[in-house]
């Protein structure tokens, strides 16, 4: 199990107020669905993925008679498991009405050059090199995850387009070094 997205005690944060009435359908053809409420857990971008793994199957065991449910629950645990998908659902229900900017112009320099030094070391790396370089972009995530957190909290879209982007990035260069 990948331990970049892991944390602890950050799961309480509160995202967005009021109801959640963005278009989910990519999510479920045709029905509205909250992965959070269905899975029983708290609405924030970080999270703890034992525990969302305890609460999956936990629903799972509930369900084993209703396939439907079931197929829910696998949607509800994918689409939480990404970081890219938990951000998109994240930002269309707390702003259903404002899409995300393709002008963002804030970055993150640090982020930015380390994962371009990782990209050169990748280049040269051996196969006994691909654990250091997987526990340096783990590090690298769990910077830019908290700093999604903190633009979700200040509803700063224009910055979240960026990290959404840098997400792209860290997970294209996460199936690099795994194919060393």
């Amino acid at each position: 199990m990948d331990k970049s997205t892991s944390t602890s005690a950050k799961e309480n944060i509160s995202l967005c107020d009021g109801e959640h009435g963005g278009d989910v359908s990519s999510f479920i053809p045709s029905q509205e669905l909250d992965p959070f409420e269905f899975l029983a857990y708290p609405r924030a971008f970080l999270l703890d993925k034992s525990e969302l793994r305890k609460k999956y199957f936990e629903v799972c065991r509930q369900s084993r008679e209703d396939p439907a449910r079931l197929e829910l629950a696998h949607k509800s645990y994918r689409t939480l498991l990404d970081p890219i998908a938990r951000l998109d659902y994240l930002t269309s229900t707390c702003w259903p009405e404002t899409p995300l900017p393709n002008d963002a112009q804030e970055s993150s320099p640090t982020l930015d050059s380390d994962i371009v030094g990782l990209y050169d070391e990748l280049s040269a790396a051996s196969t006994e090199e691909k654990d250091r370089l997987l526990f340096k972009l783990n590090e690298l995530d769990r910077s830019l995850y908290e700093k999604i957190q903190n633009a979700i909290d200040r509803s700063d879209l224009r910055l979240l387009r960026n990290y959404r982007d840098k997400l792209s990035y860290h997970k294209k260069f996460r199936e690099m070094v795994k194919q060393l």
